[in-house]
């Protein structure tokens, strides 16, 4: 093979690897955006929030709390000793977990996601 045709097979490769990964389905995520601006994009692409507590009574608190009366039912947790909050959605059957830096709700900004769907609830790794 020839080393252009190595170069193209290599391209070609790299671009259907990159089609094949779950982050090619987000493209709107981007660290430090704001959360409620990424979210309501996020929900106009076809992402549905996850209620990981749905039919559970689970003690929302602080951040939490603020988020549930925002209409943001996806929130699994937020950490009391860190301004990290843990959000889940779905798109057909993938996953989007995303993770907010920030206590009060319109300063939040998206940190990170993974693709990693939330644990079935009663889980003890929730």
């Amino acid at each position: 093979m020839t080393q252009t045709g190595r170069l193209l097979v290599v391209a070609a490769l790299s671009v259907l690897s990159m089609l094949a990964l779950p982050g090619a389905q987000a493209g709107t995520l981007k660290k430090g955006a704001p959360f409620m601006q990424t979210r309501a994009q996020l929900l106009k692409e076809g992402w549905r929030p996850v209620n990981v507590h749905a039919g559970e009574d689970y003690p929302y608190m602080g951040t939490e709390s603020a988020l549930i009366q925002a209409k943001v039912v996806e929130v699994e947790s937020c950490a009391v000793d860190r301004p990290l909050c843990i959000l889940h959605y779905q798109r057909d059957k993938r996953c989007l977990r995303v993770i907010t830096a920030g206590e009060e709700v319109p300063d939040m900004t998206i940190d990170s996601w993974t693709y990693r769907c939330p644990e079935a609830p009663g889980s003890k790794d929730r």
